[in-house]
């Protein structure tokens, strides 16, 4: 496997756990030998926090009357509208 490869920290860590190792509990680094904040770093960023504001932002678009005309007029473009065939 590539990360097994390239990262010899993550060596001892199974597949299904190997793309979150900040996740393995105290008892799983001792037994794959990964001692997060040691051996390999603890996230610089916290995924679900960041997730999280991204997708309040993109939602309080919505909100924009600029963002509302704006989705009006593509989805009318674009659906099948008999009415507005010859208006492209």
């Amino acid at each position: 496997m590539f990360i097994k490869k390239w990262i010899p920290e993550l060596k001892h860590i199974p597949s299904d756990l190997i793309h979150e190792p900040h996740k393995l509990s105290l008892i799983e680094q001792q037994l794959y030998h990964c001692e997060i904040g040691k051996d390999y770093p603890i996230p610089i960023v916290d995924v679900e926090a960041t997730r999280k504001k991204a997708s309040e932002l993109v939602w309080s678009f919505r909100k924009n009357e600029d963002v509302k005309t704006e989705g009006k007029r593509i989805l009318a473009k674009h659906v099948n509208n008999p009415n507005s065939r010859n208006n492209n």
